[in-house]
């Protein structure tokens, strides 16, 4: 008896364990506090989007790279919305806290209201080693909206070294590679 008594304690604990480890995190890119040195620019208006992800990062886990060539996408850590509204988000605010001046604009926009002057960015990789570092690439036009002429592009590989293996410390370095991609952006205007 007193083994069966110290048998189920064993269980249930280990089941009150296994179910405080199983609840969802959800996550977003945007930042509570933007510090940011402001750029004067050419443009009045500026239209940010669309942001292209490859198809692996379209879904709503978290992906984390387990080695070089594997991926692991988590069904524990999520994302809050859609990543690809989420960086649409998150880079049109980094990208107003270093323009001041600049109306930025969110795509889809009304014709007649069309900006001056579109930011679209294709993302290459958007992922962390937890442990190891996160990683933003790609590369982002400048374009005229009205005809899609590209007045500009480049490239952008960036990498913040993790200091943990936590996924929040991994999600705060990817806010900030977002980050990073705007002071880019808003440097080369």
């Amino acid at each position: 008896m007193k083994h069966l008594a110290a048998l189920t304690l064993s269980a249930l604990s280990l089941v009150a364990c296994s179910n405080s480890n199983t609840s969802t995190h959800y996550y977003s890119l945007q930042t509570p506090h933007i510090v940011a040195t402001p750029h004067i620019v050419a443009y009045h208006s500026l239209g940010v989007g669309p942001i292209k992800l490859p198809s692996l990062l379209d879904r709503e886990g978290v992906v984390m790279r387990t080695n070089a060539h594997s991926l692991h996408i988590s069904d524990k850590y999520l994302w809050g919305g859609q990543l690809e509204d989420e960086f649409l988000r998150a880079l049109s605010r980094q990208l107003q806290a270093r323009l001041p001046n600049t109306l930025i604009q969110m795509l889809p926009w009304e014709v007649q209201q069309s900006p001056q002057a579109q930011i679209a960015v294709q993302v290459d990789q958007f992922d962390g080693q937890l442990g190891q570092q996160a990683v933003l690439s790609g590369h982002w036009e400048l374009q005229q909206p009205r005809d899609g002429k590209i007045l500009g592009t480049q490239n952008f590989n960036l990498v913040i070294t993790l200091a943990d293996k936590k996924v929040d410390t991994l999600i705060n370095a990817q806010a900030q590679l977002v980050s990073q991609l705007a002071a880019q952006i808003a440097a080369s205007l």
